[in-house]
């Protein structure tokens, strides 16, 4: 379903029809006016039943640098901006609202695979990241013991994604916190195909008991250059995320 609001620029009045694919996440845009460049930000609020407000005429718009108009959706030549949070949209374009034209939801039918992985990241990633990376600043700091003890009640309620069931030092830790990172924060979405099949076979020959000992020797030697990736992995990851439904400009 496609919802319209209109907008006006506070600097220069040029109107804006914000084109909305409406779904089931909030849509932080950052647009520029293509009158006059101002910077107009905001969110469109369809989380948590706030989309429900359009069919009680409240607005489910939180806008800066521009206000909200009453317009007709029949307006000719008007600038548009398609906005969604689960498909790719147009870019800008000045259009005539009498001409129809394809939503983004069926524009991008045939490619539903991508849009399903798209979706499943921003759940993965709302759901866990932030507890995954609490954990690994544990790590870091060497706060081994309070680290395990967090685990182990982890594994408790989180999904069965790895064979351990207790951890018991630090390589362990280790391993779950790879495990954790790479299953429960939407990474195998933007992963190529059977690349986390071979990464969950190395950890296997990793854990292999008659190679534990030695590794255990090992770790302080690599630790060092393992903590400067996984550090960069996590600043990566988590600025991904924050932008990651940011999408007013994607074009298709």
């Amino acid at each position: 379903m496609m919802h319209n609001i209109f907008i006006a620029c506070d600097l220069c009045d040029e109107n804006i029809n914000f084109r909305i694919q409406m779904g089931y996440y909030d849509i932080p845009f950052n647009i520029h006016c293509p009158s006059c460049e101002t910077s107009i930000t905001g969110t469109i609020l369809l989380d948590n039943d706030y989309g429900m407000n359009i069919f009680e005429g409240k607005s489910i718009l939180r806008l800066h640098n521009a206000h909200e108009i009453n317009a007709d959706d029949t307006i000719n030549n008007i600038y548009s901006v398609e906005l969604s949070a689960e498909f790719p949209t147009k870019k800008m374009n000045k259009r005539n609202m009498n001409i129809p034209d394809l939503t983004p939801f069926m524009r991008n039918i045939s490619n539903q695979d991508s849009t399903y992985d798209a979706m499943k990241f921003i759940i993965y990633h709302r759901e866990y990241f932030n507890e995954i990376h609490t954990y690994f600043n544990l790590f870091f700091n060497d706060k081994n013991e309070l680290l395990q003890t967090k685990l182990n009640k982890a594994l408790i309620r989180l999904p069965k994604i790895t064979s351990f069931k207790e951890v018991n030092n630090r390589l362990e830790a280790y391993m779950l916190l790879h495990q954790l990172l790479m299953t429960l924060t939407g990474t195998p979405y933007a992963l190529e195909d059977n690349l986390l099949v071979s990464y969950t076979e190395l950890g296997k020959k990793i854990g292999l008991n008659e190679k534990l000992e030695k590794m255990i020797e090992y770790l302080p030697i690599i630790k060092p250059r393992f903590d400067f990736i996984e550090k960069k992995v996590l600043e990566l990851m988590e600025d991904f995320g924050n932008i990651y439904s940011i999408n007013s400009y994607c074009s298709t």
